[in-house]
């Protein structure tokens, strides 16, 4: 990790433990309308802060999630789905209110936010900032959250770090062992 990562892993750290603090004492001590704002708009917005500080680079590694990646994972594309889905739902009704009184100029915009409030709740947002890689990486998302940690040929997958040597594969019968045809499990089926 290069010393910005470190730096910014950091200071998104130390921001979510302000937030976090913030939205407990507005949360606690506080009722109405400040209570509400903690509730819709702080709290994902401290959840989003240690997702990226935490989780976000571990994308494109062969690093296994572990059990609190796929728990935040599980809660953010809900959340999220919720949330955006709610005000797409919101925005193509205010398109359609539009339409029955000929605005055509507040339906518009109001069309437009929909379709882009209803792709981000569904694909979310990919790496870039057009929308040409949504799909692509939610898909690579999916896979890395949903992946079963056996491979197709029963062989758990090498891990790295001082428990790689002790682990041994489960114990399968020669028929499953000539079926696995990756390259890194070639060895085995000898």
């Amino acid at each position: 990790m290069e010393r910005w990562e470190r730096i910014a892993r950091y200071t998104l750290l130390a921001v979510g433990v302000v937030l976090l603090s913030l939205d407990a004492w507005l949360f606690l001590f506080n009722g109405g309308h400040t209570r509400a704002v903690s509730l819709l708009f702080l709290i994902p917005l401290t959840f989003w802060i240690f997702w990226q500080a935490l989780y976000e680079d571990n994308l494109g590694t062969t690093k296994p999630p572990t059990r609190g990646e796929r728990v935040m994972f599980a809660l953010w594309v809900w959340a999220r789905r919720l949330i955006l889905g709610s005000i797409s739902a919101l925005c193509a009704f205010g398109t359609w209110h539009a339409l029955q009184g000929q605005e055509f100029r507040i339906a518009m915009p109001m069309a437009f936010f929909a379709v882009m409030a209803g792709w981000v709740a569904v694909y979310g947002g990919g790496k870039s900032r057009s929308m040409s890689d949504d799909r692509r990486v939610h898909r690579q998302r999916m896979k890395r959250y949903r992946c079963a940690q056996i491979l197709p040929c029963g062989l758990t997958p090498p891990s790295r770090g001082r428990l790689a040597a002790s682990r041994k594969p489960p114990l399968t019968s020669n028929v499953s062992r000539l079926s696995c045809h990756t390259k890194s499990h070639a060895g085995l089926s000898r």
